[in-house]
């Protein structure tokens, strides 16, 4: 099922936001993404049941597993999660 956007939400989605983002060991590390990016990191904690600091550990397991950096997984992850989701929602094929 697909839906249409305006240039002006293409537009929106695509402009930065920095948000500080708690890490396992306690520290605040200060993250700079798409909104697109915190819409589907806000979306999976609200209706895909993950907290945030699951989606950060997730992120982080990632990074080691395939030699990434923190910054490159964690916006990989999210959209890798939120397409799981919405197919198990039945939102998206």
């Amino acid at each position: 099922m697909g839906f249409f956007i305006t240039n002006k939400e293409t537009e929106d989605y695509l402009e930065t936001e920095t948000r500080d983002i708690t890490m396992p060991d306690g520290s605040v590390r200060s993250f700079t993404g798409f909104k697109l990016m915190w819409y589907s990191f806000d979306y999976l904690t609200i209706a895909g049941n993950y907290t945030k600091n699951e989606l950060v550990a997730l992120a982080i397991r990632n990074a080691e597993k395939m030699g990434y950096s923190f910054e490159d997984s964690f916006p990989n992850v999210l959209a890798y999660i939120h397409q799981h989701v919405r197919k198990a929602q039945g939102i998206e094929e």
